[in-house]
């Protein structure tokens, strides 16, 4: 309950910051103009993703990765260290290091390689690949074993999440950018829901199982998103596989 009243705050303090910017600043002789409020600018940031629909599923897929895959490498992490595999703190940063460092390298990976990747294969490619690295990793006891997955899911994760990003920047009005990637931050926000169920199911049936039913879920939804999407997601000529650098 505390996560999801910190994240609420922040939302509400991010508004308030930008409530005071709602007037143009006039210069001498010229009437003041308004601008849209921020809650104005997010309606037309929504509207504009609701009626696109290759923005509408990198959304969907934002949104289902913080409910059901960021939990296992985050928040739970601390309870995975020292109830699943027996560690003391030095295990626990290293677990932590090895997710960090795996998502280090697939961001290099992307910055040399990502434009001239397909984004909405790559993003969808990536997904799967990051959830079955993380089933991996709850099935395994072994230390060693759970650091390389761990590894393997931030890569994944990474250049899921930077090929998501690459896809909402190329398929978007340059005017609406920053109202688009201001929704995009909001995809965040199931997050705290993710750990809350987590938590409430863990107490109940177990890690295993909770991890396995989360994770089972969010796969079979990834795969659905790309099944439902798969014209503007999968195929070459699809908006989301604009390419930044034409292949030669």
């Amino acid at each position: 309950m505390a996560i999801t009243l910190i994240h609420l705050a922040g939302a509400l303090l991010t508004l308030r910051a930008d409530s005071g910017r709602h007037l143009a600043v006039a210069t001498p002789g010229q009437p003041v103009v308004p601008r849209p409020s921020p809650w104005a600018e997010l309606r037309e940031g929504l509207a504009c993703i609701w009626h696109t629909p290759v923005l509408l599923a990198a959304m969907a897929v934002a949104a289902l990765v913080n409910l059901s895959a960021f939990p296992f490498s985050g928040g739970l992490m601390p309870y995975i260290a020292r109830d699943v595999f027996q560690f003391d703190q030095r295990g626990l940063g290293w677990l932590v290091a090895s997710f960090a460092g795996g998502a280090l390298a697939g961001s290099v990976l992307m910055g040399a390689m990502g434009g001239r990747l397909s984004a909405g294969r790559t993003m969808l490619v990536a997904c799967v690949l990051w959830y079955g690295c993380l089933f991996g990793f709850v099935a395994t006891r072994h230390a060693t074993l759970a650091m390389v997955l761990l590894a393997a899911a931030g890569a994944a994760q990474s250049i899921s999440m930077l090929a998501l990003s690459m896809l909402l920047l190329r398929n978007s009005d340059p005017r609406l950018r920053g109202r688009i990637m201001g929704v995009r931050m909001l995809a965040i926000y199931p997050l705290p829901l993710g750990l809350l169920m987590a938590g409430a199911l863990i107490t109940r049936i177990g890690y295993g199982w909770t991890a396995q039913l989360m994770l089972g879920i969010g796969l079979l939804l990834a795969l659905a998103i790309g099944l439902a999407w798969r014209a503007h997601l999968w195929h070459g000529d699809a908006p989301g596989n604009l390419r930044a650098v034409p292949p030669k």
